[in-house]
């Protein structure tokens, strides 16, 4: 935060410029090799892009939207905003003015919807989640060999790692 905007900027996009140069230079291995799986490589940087540009969560592109506007924290502004557009706030003094304020109120708009949605289909999905992983995770538990042998650790680490990866989406949602 204490570089100047212009340099907040450049570190904001460094990781999209990364992606570029990762799929740029896959795209050339691809055009020596010709092995179609490297196609895929260069498709999934460009959607780690897009991914990367999004405003809703705290990716590059909310972090290149407060820097180009010069709002250090977008989201402290997010209840002054939606009050300012009640009919009994609308007068009262505002800590952003001009252009900055239409783009932060134009974000706000965006942003609660969406981050609503979200925590809404998060909700609704929990019950069917959680069913799922108990079922899964019951097969796997119940799949693991009371008497282990050492060719079998493998396999158990593999379903306890299997478990886990179960239990985090249900945490996360959780969470939510």
């Amino acid at each position: 935060y204490r570089l100047p905007r212009r340099d907040r900027l450049r570190v904001d996009l460094g990781g999209l410029y990364f992606n570029a140069v990762v799929a740029v230079i896959t795209m050339g291995v691809w055009l020596l090799w010709r092995k179609d799986a490297l196609l895929l490589l260069v498709a999934l940087q460009v959607l780690q892009m897009v991914k990367q540009l999004s405003p809703i969560i705290r990716a590059d592109g909310y972090h290149i939207l407060s820097d180009a506007t010069g709002v250090p924290d977008l989201f402290s502004h997010m209840g002054p905003t939606l009050r300012s557009l009640l009919p009994r706030h609308r007068h009262e003094p505002a800590a952003l003015g001009g252009w900055q304020r239409w783009l932060v109120t134009a974000w706000v708009l965006i942003v609660v919807p969406v981050l609503l949605s979200l925590a809404i289909g998060a909700v609704l999905v929990m019950p069917k989640l959680m069913t799922s992983a108990w079922n899964s995770g019951r097969v796997l538990v119940l799949g693991i060999p009371h008497e282990v042998s050492h060719a079998q650790v493998i396999d158990i680490l593999a379903s306890i790692v299997r478990l886990l990866a179960l239990a985090l989406p249900v945490l996360g949602s959780g969470l939510v």
